[in-house]
């Protein structure tokens, strides 16, 4: 008469072990995947950038923040200069962005907006009333300077205005510091949590520090 072998099981130094050994894993994958990161959202803004640059190259101004009659804001000025031709047939100018007639084009996610360490992933909508929606951005346009840094020393209070501004567009010549020392476009990452609503129709008028690890 035989008996099976009786199975064994881990013991608690063994199991140890291999929870350290997946936690040092995890700590070098970590820095790298931190990295991988920041390399995207650089990307990300320095598409941006490209776009800005030919939309002015095309107009000899750059587009505005945001228009009032009808209300629109600067990411569908790019559509045709971010490959995004299908948009820039599908947008209603004659409309507000948040018009109904506008949901396709709106509620459509573009990748270089979108930060890899923002909560809520890259497929985000948010609800912007009368049962539209619209896709959020992780990335915004700087409108403006704070007060602050004013009060610090660190700026003239000649003027707080950002090189985006609503209603109108501006000419680089205009950009007495140069725009090397400028900063045009910045990482919003995780506003109100998960974003703004693609910045469609939401100004920002202080810029914002990045966030992306």
């Amino acid at each position: 008469m035989s008996f099976g072998r009786r199975k064994r099981a881990f013991t608690l130094v063994e199991l140890l072990v291999v929870i350290a050994i997946i936690g040092i894993l995890v700590a070098l994958l970590l820095p790298a995947v931190q990295a991988a990161r920041r390399i995207q959202c650089q990307n990300n803004l320095k598409q941006i950038g490209i776009a800005l640059h030919t939309y002015h190259d095309a107009l000899k101004v750059l587009p505005p923040t945001r228009t009032s009659r009808p209300r629109h804001t600067w990411a569908p000025f790019l559509f045709p200069f971010i490959e995004q031709s299908n948009l820039e047939d599908t947008y209603q100018w004659n409309v507000h962005w948040s018009h109904p007639l506008n949901q396709p084009a709106v509620t459509t996610h573009l990748p270089f907006l979108w930060c890899p360490s923002t909560p809520g992933g890259r497929n985000r909508l948010d609800t912007i009333g009368g049962g539209m929606q619209a896709a959020t951005t992780d990335y915004a346009p700087v409108t403006g300077v704070a007060g602050i840094t004013v009060q610090a020393g660190l700026i003239s209070p000649t003027d707080l205005q950002g090189v985006l501004r609503p209603n109108r567009g501006v000419r680089l010549a205009e950009v007495r510091d140069g725009t090397s020392n400028t900063l045009v476009m910045t990482e919003d990452a995780a506003a109100r949590l998960f974003g703004r609503a693609a910045d469609w129709g939401h100004p920002i008028t202080l810029p914002a520090e990045g966030t992306c690890q």
